[in-house]
């Protein structure tokens, strides 16, 4: 086998992914709670990254990913205030 696949597999080689629930676990923002659901992803490579969600209502989800879950944490802080704020913003106009 040659070429790459649809995906940008080269040859014979297989790639699986596979997800892993790392941590679940609420923070409170402005008096609301939000469930983060922490995952890592397993490659075929034995290479590993991060991302969590947050359901911040039935029709929306942050999902964030990073290198490590240090990174994603440290993004969490920063994105989730940020998201919030702007969808505040959106709903008073």
């Amino acid at each position: 086998m040659g070429g790459t696949d649809p995906l940008g597999r080269r040859g014979d080689r297989r790639c699986s992914i596979f997800t892993t629930l790392v941590e679940a676990k609420w923070i409170a923002f402005d008096n609301d709670m939000y469930l983060v659901n922490f995952f890592k992803h397993h490659n075929g490579d034995g290479l590993s990254t991060y991302s969590l969600e947050v359901r911040l209502d039935p029709d929306d989800t942050l999902v964030i990913d990073a290198t490590s879950l240090e990174q994603l944490r440290h993004k969490l802080h920063k994105i989730l205030p940020a998201a919030l704020y702007s969808r505040r913003v959106v709903a008073m106009h």
